[in-house]
């Protein structure tokens, strides 16, 4: 008697990136990732990606630019520059397999305006159109797919301080070098980001 064959219902599976959890981010930043998503292949097949749809949060005209799909390190598709608020924008570029059995992770990119206010979900996978590998057959997603939200936190603040080590007062010989006249402890308070000094 020959082996049974058992049919997957299924050829991919799409879910939000558990691995990536709600991004605290600040205004002004760049190329910030702010949705991750997990493409499982059933052991049957694996599944040759075509085109993938992406909706951008209910607040993006105002908080995001330059939207982009990155898949394993390499950009998917063609950067979106503006934005509107619940704006659809589809991706296509040079396909990308899913092995079969296994998971590839689809990364959203933004830039963060000056007027970003806290999005959730940030985006939304709502389309793919994708074949399998052996099997040829189409696959499409089956449902939309809420991503990570974002939180946009406030500017960082930076306390100065006189150190402990600053010396005390006292007397300094003419013409010496390399005195010690004060010292200064800078930190950054918010825990937004770090603080980079330039003047």
């Amino acid at each position: 008697s020959g082996s049974a064959l058992t049919l997957s219902t299924s050829q991919l599976t799409v879910a939000k990136n558990t691995a990536l959890g709600t991004q605290n981010l600040s205004k002004n930043s760049t190329n910030i990732k702010i949705g991750s998503y997990a493409f499982t292949a059933s052991s049957a097949d694996g599944v040759t990606i075509s085109t993938i749809s992406v909706t951008a949060g209910a607040a993006a005209g105002t908080s995001f630019q330059n939207l982009k799909v990155m898949v394993s390190g390499t950009q998917f598709g063609v950067t979106q520059g503006t934005l509107s608020n619940n704006q659809v924008v589809s991706f296509s570029g040079a396909q990308f397999t899913v092995p079969k059995g296994g998971t590839t992770y689809v990364d959203v990119y933004a830039d963060v305006l000056s007027g970003a206010s806290s999005n959730d979900p940030a985006s939304i996978l709502s389309g793919l159109s994708g074949t399998g590998v052996t099997s040829y057959n189409s696959v499409s997603l089956a449902s939309a797919v809420n991503g990570q939200g974002v939180t946009i936190a406030g500017q960082p603040t930076l306390l100065v301080a006189s150190d402990s080590a600053t010396p005390a007062a006292s007397q300094l010989v003419m013409g010496s070098t390399g005195q010690v006249l004060a010292a200064f402890r800078f930190t950054e308070t918010s825990n937004v980001e770090n603080v980079k000094i330039t003047d």
